[in-house]
């Protein structure tokens, strides 16, 4: 099973990497990217799309994993304070 959940993997990425190479041949058009604070410089539109595609992807990863991160440690201080309420109302003692 391990081999295939490698396999599976690997060929996902080879698939999103040859559309990538696609999409960047596909669109060679020129664009100048403002950024409110920043002017970068002229780069295909393909690149610009493709590197904030990344960069969100990137940015949901970082945003899902300091959410579940604070999830985890809620339920832990929930779960604290239960086995304390419990260990009040049933006067066990460790």
């Amino acid at each position: 099973m391990r081999i295939f959940k490698t396999l599976l993997v690997i060929i996902l990425v080879s698939i999103i990497v040859l559309l990538c190479a696609a999409f960047i041949t596909r669109n060679p058009t020129v664009v100048g990217v403002d950024l409110l604070f920043k002017q970068l410089p002229p780069m295909a539109i393909s690149h610009s799309f493709i590197g904030f595609f990344i960069s969100g992807g990137l940015l949901g990863l970082l945003v899902s994993s300091w959410l579940l991160f604070k999830e985890r440690r809620a339920r832990l201080n929930a779960e604290k304070r239960l086995r304390t309420t419990s260990q009040l109302i049933t006067g066990e003692t460790r």
